[in-house]
C-alpha cells in the first residue's frame, strides 16, 4: 500500500503548483505607516484588496527610522479575496534561510481584544510571507485559516517571536497557525506551511514557529496539505531553550487525511523539506482523531542543530487513532535516505501508535514505520535515546492496532532500506497487552537494527521475555507467536550453518546480536521452515523439543539452513553471536515474535540459567549450562548503573554437558547489576543477560522504584522457589487500575509494570502477591 503514496503526493503537489502559478497579483496596495487604520495602514490595504476582485499584492514601505512594528488595537479585516501579503517588499528585508533572512516588519497582537486572531484567512489562494507575527491575545492564534479554504501558502515568516528570531516570551496565546479548527465537516485542502517544493526558492520558504501557547501548527479536518521545512520549538538557529510551544509541535486531527509532514520524496528540494521539531511540551507530531494516510518523512524530532538533546515533553510521534499512515521512507529509490525521520531524546516514546478513542473512536491498522533512526542517527553512532520505548503499539476502548509494519514489508522492493535503527531507548519495541476486546495482531517487525536498549529489543506484554509454550496461537499481542530456538550455529566450509526449532512454516530472520546478546543489531538473512525460500532450503525434517528456564519449553518443527558466508551483508566468524525472530506466514500473516535466545557460532555454550539471591548482605550468583565446547572461562562483572561494568572474578569453564557454577559477592553495593562474560579459548567473548540485584533485598519483602513514578514501576523481590505472582495497582479509592501476572523464578526477580502514562497524578497502592510473598506499598504518580 505504501508504494502508492508517492504518486498520490505528486498529483497533489502538481495541483498545488498549478494553482499557485495563478498568483499573478495584479493590483498593488502599499502599507506606508503603522497606524491602526486609515490610509496607508495594513487594515486599509486588506480592505482594498478584499474589494478588488482577483489576485492582489499588499506591499510595505514603512518609513526608516520609525517603528517597524504594527501593533493593532482593533482586528484586521478578515482576508476574503486572493492576496499576497509580502513582508519582504519592505526596504532592507531580504529572503534567506530561516537563520539567514532579514525580516523588518513586526505584527504585534498584544493590544488586540481577546478572541482576535492576528490574521484570519477566509479566501482561497492567499500567501503570507516575510512577517514576524506574535503575541495574539487570549484564545487567539497568529494565523487562522477558515473552514473549507484551499491553496493557502504561509512561508518565510517568524511566528511566535519577533523579527530577530531570538526572543522568547512573545508567543501567540493559542496556536501559531490554526487551520479549520473546530469548524464544520467540509475540509480545507492544499494548505502549504513552509516549503512548497517546486524547485524555486525552496531553501528560503520555511517558517520559524515557536513559543506559542498551544500548538505550533494545528490542522483540523485538513486534507492533501503540506507542512515542510519549518523550525518548530527553537530559535531561528535551531537551538536555544525556552522556545518550545506549550502543547504539540504539529497536531493533525479530526479526519485530516493525506497530508505530508516533511519531505514528499519526489526528488525536488527533498533536502530542505524536513521539519526540525523539539522542546515542545507535548508531542513533536501528533496524528489524532481518526486521521489517515498521512506521511511523516525527513523530520528531526527531539534534537537541536548540533544533535544535542531537545526532546519533546511527551512522545516524538503519536498516532491516536489513525490508519494507513507512513512514518519514514517508502523505499522507491528516490530520496529514501532523506525520508528518514530522526527521533531522539523525547520524554515519552519515540513513536506511539494507539487504537482507541481520542476525540474519535477507531482502529489504528496498517500504519508503516520504516527507515527511521529512533534513539540514534542514520549512521547509528549518536546516543540520544527516548526515555521510554523506541516504538510502542497500544489499544483501548475495544479498538485494534493490527497489521502495522515496523521495518520491511517484505515485498522484495527496497526491503534493505525499510528497516529502522532503534537504539539507546528503555526498550526497543513494545506491543502491550490488548485492552478489553481489542486486538494487536498481524504486526510485522522485520529487518530492523535493534541494539543497546536498556531492556529488551522486542517485548510483548511489556513484562520481559514472554516464554515460548506449546499450543500457539495464544491470546495476546501477535498471538504471542513463538520465537526460534537455535541449537547450532557454526561456520564451516565457507557456510554459516544454523539449525534449531521454530513454529511450522515460520519465516525466520537471523541477526548478529548486539553487545548485550539479546537484541538483533545486524540483519543477516531470511529463510523459512519446511520449504525453500529466497533460495535457501530447509534441510531438516520432523519435530524436536527444547526447555529453557528463561525462554520456555515447547515442541516445534526442526529447521536447518546453510548459507554462504561470502553472501551475507556482514562478516560471520568464530564467536559471532546469532539470534533470530519468527514471522508467521499463515493464516494470520505477519505476526512477529520476540527475539529468541542467542547462540555463539563455533562456541556453543548453552546458558540455561543465570540468577542470584541475597542472604545477610551477601549476593550469591548461580548459573547452569547444558553444553560447553571450546570455552575457556567465565568472568563475573558488576556495575552500579547498568552501563559501566568492572570485573569481580573469574571461574574456569568445566566443558562438556550440564554444568553448574556459583560465585559469591561478599561486598555488594546497595544496587548491583551483574553479567557473565563467557570467553572462548580463541579469545571470542559473549555476554549473559544482566541481573539487577539489591544488596538489601533480604531485609525487605520487595523494592518498588521509582517512587514517585511517571511511566512505569519496577518491583524487585526474592523468592525461595519458582511461583506465579500477581501484581495489582489500585488508585486511592481502591479501584483496580492495572494488574499483571508473571511466572517468577527462584532467586531475584525484577518485574516491570509499564504503560502508566495515562494514569492521573496522585496516590496509588501497589500489591505483590504469590504463594510465598505478600507485599503492599503506597506509591505516588507525578
Amino acid at each position: 500500500m505504501k508504494k502508492n503514496y508517492k504518486p498520490f503526493i505528486r498529483l497533489a503537489a502538481a495541483g498545488l503548483l498549478i494553482t499557485i502559478s495563478f498568483f499573478s497579483f495584479g493590483a498593488q496596495f502599499p502599507v506606508t505607516n503603522t497606524n491602526n487604520n486609515g490610509a496607508g495602514s495594513l487594515s486599509d490595504a486588506i480592505n482594498q484588496a478584499n474589494a478588488t476582485p482577483g489576485p492582489d499584492t499588499i506591499s510595505f514601505t514603512l518609513p526608516e527610522g520609525g517603528s517597524m512594528t504594527i501593533a493593532p488595537t482593533t482586528a484586521f479585516p478578515a482576508i476574503t479575496d486572493t492576496v499576497y501579503i509580502n513582508g519582504y517588499s519592505q526596504p532592507g528585508a531580504s529572503q534567506g534561510t530561516i537563520a539567514g533572512r532579514t525580516i523588518r516588519v513586526n505584527i504585534d497582537g498584544v493590544g488586540l481584544p481577546i478572541t482576535t486572531d492576528i490574521f484570519f484567512i477566509s479566501s482561497h489562494r492567499v500567501q503570507i510571507a516575510g512577517l514576524a507575527i506574535y503575541r495574539a491575545p487570549n484564545f487567539s492564534s497568529g494565523i487562522r485559516i477558515d473552514l473549507a479554504i484551499n491553496n493557502v501558502f504561509i512561508w518565510g515568516n517568524y511566528i511566535g517571536t519577533d523579527s530577530t528570531g531570538l526572543s522568547t516570551g512573545l508567543g501567540n496565546t493559542y496556536d501559531g497557525i490554526a487551520c479549520n479548527t473546530f469548524n464544520g465537516t467540509t475540509a480545507s485542502s492544499g494548505i502549504t506551511i513552509g516549503v512548497k517544493g517546486d524547485g524555486s526558492n525552496d531553501a528560503n520558504e520555511g517558517n520559524l514557529i515557536s513559543c506559542n501557547g498551544e500548538d505550533a501548527i494545528i490542522f483540523w479536518r485538513t486534507v492533501s496539505s503540506t507542512i515542510a521545512g519549518n523550525i518548530i520549538g527553537f530559535n531561528k538557529n535551531g537551538a536555544g531553550a525556552g522556545f518550545g510551544n506549550a502543547r504539540n509541535g504539529i497536531l493533525v486531527t479530526t479526519s485530516s487525511n493525506s497530508n505530508t509532514i516533511g519531505t514528499n520524496g519526489d526528488g525536488i528540494a527533498d533536502n530542505v523539506e524536513g521539519n526540525k521539531i523539539g522542546n515542545n511540551a507535548g508531542r513533536g507530531i501528533f496524528i489524532a482523531s481518526v486521521s489517515n494516510s498521512n506521511i511523516i518523512a525527513g523530520n528531526v524530532i527531539g534534537l537541536d542543530i548540533s544533535n544535542g538533546p531537545a526532546g519533546n515533553g511527551n512522545h516524538g510521534v503519536e498516532i491516536n487513532p489513525g490508519s494507513g499512515n507512513l512514518i519514514g521512507t517508502n523505499a522507491d529509490g528516490t530520496s529514501d535516505a532523506l525520508e528518514r525521520n530522526t527521533i531522539c531524546a523525547n520524554t515519552g516514546d519515540g513513536i506511539r501508535i494507539v487504537g482507541g478513542d481520542f476525540f474519535g473512536l477507531s482502529n489504528s491498522d496498517g500504519n508503516t514505520i520504516s527507515g527511521n533512526a529512533i534513539g540514534t542517527n542514520g549512521a547509528g553512532t549518536l546516543v540520544q535515546g527516548n526515555s521510554a520505548y523506541g516504538v510502542v503499539l497500544l489499544s483501548n476502548n475495544d479498538q485494534n492496532a493490527d497489521n502495522n509494519i515496523i521495518g520491511s514489508n517484505g515485498d522484495g522492493t527496497g526491503d534493505d532500506l525499510e528497516g529502522n535503527l532503534i537504539a539507546n531507548n528503555n526498550k526497543g519495541i513494545v506491543i502491550a497487552a490488548p485492552a478489553g476486546a481489542s486486538t494487536l495482531l498481524g504486526n510485522r517487525i522485520s529487518r530492523n537494527s535493534i541494539y543497546d536498549n536498556a531492556q529488551l529489543g522486542i517485548d510483548f506484554l511489556n513484562d520481559g521475555v514472554t516464554a515460548n509454550d506449546n499450543g500457539d496461537p495464544d491470546t495476546g499481542p501477535n498471538e504471542l507467536y513463538n520465537f526460534p530456538f537455535i541449537t547450532r550455529s557454526n561456520v564451516q566450509g565457507g557456510n554459516l550453518v544454523v539449525s534449531g526449532i521454530a513454529p511450522a512454516d515460520a519465516v525466520i530472520e537471523f541477526y548478529i546480536a548486539d553487545a548485550g546478546g539479546t537484541e538483533g543489531k545486524t540483519y543477516l538473512f531470511t529463510a523459512q521452515v519446511n520449504t525453500t525460500y529466497l533460495g535457501i532450503n530447509d534441510d531438516s525434517t520432523g519435530t524436536a523439543s527444547y526447555s529453557d528456564v528463561t525462554y520456555g519449553t515447547g515442541t516445534d518443527e526442526k529447521f536447518g539452513f546453510s548459507v554462504p558466508v561470502a553472501g551475507l551483508p556482514a562478516p560471520v566468524t568464530s564467536g559471532t553471536i546469532i539470534l533470530a525472530l519468527s514471522i508467521k506466514s499463515t493464516p494470520s500473516v505477519n505476526s512477529t515474535s520476540e527475539f529468541g535466545p542467542s547462540f555463539i557460532s563455533t562456541l556453543p555454550v548453552r546458558l540455561v540459567q543465570f540468577n542470584g539471591s541475597v542472604d545477610k548482605g551477601i549476593v550469591s550468583l548461580v548459573w547452569t549450562t547444558s553444553q560447553e565446547i571450546s570455552n575457556s572461562h567465565f568472568e563475573i562483572e558488576r556495575s552500579s548503573n547498568g552501563r559501566s561494568f568492572e570485573k569481580l572474578g573469574r571461574i574456569a569453564a568445566l566443558g562438556g554437558l550440564s554444568n553448574s557454577y556459583n560465585f559469591i559477592d561478599s561486598k555488594p553495593n546497595v544496587v548491583n547489576f551483574y553479567r557473565l562474560k563467557q570467553v572462548d579459548k580463541n579469545g571470542s567473548i559473549s555476554y549473559s543477560k544482566v541481573l539487577l540485584i539489591r544488596g538489601d533485598l533480604d531485609k525487605i519483602a520487595a523494592k518498588v522504584t521509582p517512587n514517585p513514578f511517571r511511566n512505569a514501576l519496577n518491583i524487585s523481590f526474592q523468592l525461595a522457589k519458582e511461583e506465579a505472582v500477581n501484581i495489582r495497582l489500585y488508585n486511592q479509592t481502591g479501584q483496580l487500575v492495572k494488574q499483571q501476572t508473571s511466572n517468577a523464578s527462584k532467586g531475584i526477580n525484577t518485574i516491570n509494570l509499564g504503560d502508566l502514562n495515562n494514569l492521573p497524578a496522585g496516590n496509588y497502592t501497589i500489591e505483590l502477591r504469590g504463594e510465598t510473598v505478600n507485599f503492599r506499598q503506597q506509591v505516588v504518580k507525578q
